[in-house]
């Protein structure tokens, strides 16, 4: 099965699929190709976690293994779905795939930290084989959990429609008009939350442009991104001069949201602060993993928050089907960045950074109107001209890629 091929999705199937006259049938459809397709995807990444370098391979690493090999099997034995019945028992077997999944990014963390605690990462090309290896691995997840949340989320609004959704529709987890302004101000909060944590106040944030801008899109993912980039606009203003007792001497990280009135133009969310900046020799290291200028103490620490967030008991208790690591305490491990790149990536975006060293830093988050975009389930970060990889293949043994 890893050798078969693995089928991407546009926004505006989803759409054209949600808007079908009989919810029921939409439900059947899409639990349908979530059975064919997601075993597909775990197969195919439990073979490249087998043929990943030995010295990648300690006891966190073998624990993803474990997970992907264990939920392709579950997925397996399931057998095939014909009638809401075979839906709801399948919902029960997505559903804990979900939580075991949630796992995997805190334990490539600690993965990483590993490796990197121990000086394996003091070599450049094994720091670059692993940031390779686990940006490819994280891009196909992306790709993967977006198809759970979204079976998981259909299952609820189909069983139980909100008031929210226009007559008819039944998306699941997307939004037909997605508000722009909304999300950056939902992000707004879990940032705040993250900042005060460890600030013990936060910078005011000024959300400026069009607020009525709005596509059809995964709030959740929006969140995600932009709760990052508030997070560590928030902490460099906070680390830079936070100023006497008063909140007014805290200069606001500003949000500006715009974009373009065609078909196939951009909407754009611009984050900036006054934070100091970035030297120009760390802005290309700072989208790396595990790339942080906290101390190693505090490296550590976040570690430790991480894994204690997304202990199985913890996430039952929680009941979501927004898997996204919205409010999962990154500060301090150097992921955050390289994930949100990744998100944006998703449906045809972008994320790019520039920063004035001295002054401060700016994020301009791009997403494309067009909805005919096939997503990227795998990763398209790591292009260079120059530089030439050596990665295993499942079907050719070993293969050389420039430029991958």
């Amino acid at each position: 099965m890893s050798t078969l091929g693995q089928a991407g999705i546009t926004i505006q199937q989803l759409v054209d699929l949600s808007f079908m006259p009989s919810s029921s049938g939409v439900l059947l459809m899409t639990a349908q190709f979530v059975h064919r397709e997601l075993p597909v995807r775990y197969a195919v990444r439990s073979m490249e976690l087998e043929l990943m370098e030995e010295w990648v391979k300690n006891s966190h690493f073998k624990e993803i293994q474990n997970i992907y090999s264990s939920t392709f099997a579950s997925l397996r034995m399931c057998p095939h779905i014909a009638n809401e019945k075979d839906v709801t028992r399948f919902e029960k077997v997505i559903a804990d795939v979900q939580l075991q999944h949630a796992r995997v990014i805190p334990l490539m963390a600690a993965t990483v930290y590993a490796h990197k605690n121990e000086g394996r990462l003091e070599d450049p090309a094994r720091a670059k084989y692993l940031n390779l290896m686990v940006d490819k691995l994280f891009a196909a997840r992306v790709s993967s959990e977006l198809l759970v949340a979204q079976l998981l989320a259909m299952c609820k609004d189909v069983l139980h429609p909100g008031p929210s959704h226009p007559p008819g529709w039944h998306g699941g987890a997307l939004e037909i008009a997605c508000n722009l302004d909304s999300v950056c101000r939902d992000a707004v909060k879990i940032a705040t939350r993250h900042c005060e944590a460890q600030f013990g106040r936060a910078p005011p944030v000024k959300i400026l442009g069009d607020n009525s801008l709005a596509l059809p899109y995964f709030p959740h993912e929006l969140r995600f991104i932009l709760a990052e980039l508030l997070s560590n606009a928030m902490s460099a203003t906070m680390s830079k001069d936070s100023g006497p007792d008063g909140q007014s001497s805290v200069p606001a990280v500003k949000m500006v949201i715009s974009g373009g009135a065609g078909e196939d133009s951009l909407l754009g969310v611009m984050v900036q602060d006054e934070g100091g900046g970035i030297p120009l020799d760390l802005c290309l290291k700072s989208k790396e993993y595990a790339y942080t200028s906290k101390s190693k103490e505090e490296q550590n620490k976040a570690l430790v928050r991480m894994l204690e967030y997304v202990d199985k008991p913890k996430l039952r208790e929680h009941e979501t089907v927004e898997i996204l690591p919205a409010n999962m305490p990154f500060t301090g491990l150097g992921f955050g960045i390289p994930l949100a790149i990744l998100y944006a990536n998703h449906f045809g975006g972008e994320l790019k950074f520039r920063s004035l060293e001295g002054y401060g830093t700016t994020a301009f988050l791009h997403l494309t109107k067009n909805a005919n975009h096939a997503e990227n389930i795998h990763s398209t970060r790591w292009h260079t001209r120059n530089d030439t990889y050596h990665i295993r293949c499942h079907n050719s043994g070993l293969v050389t890629a420039r430029g991958f």
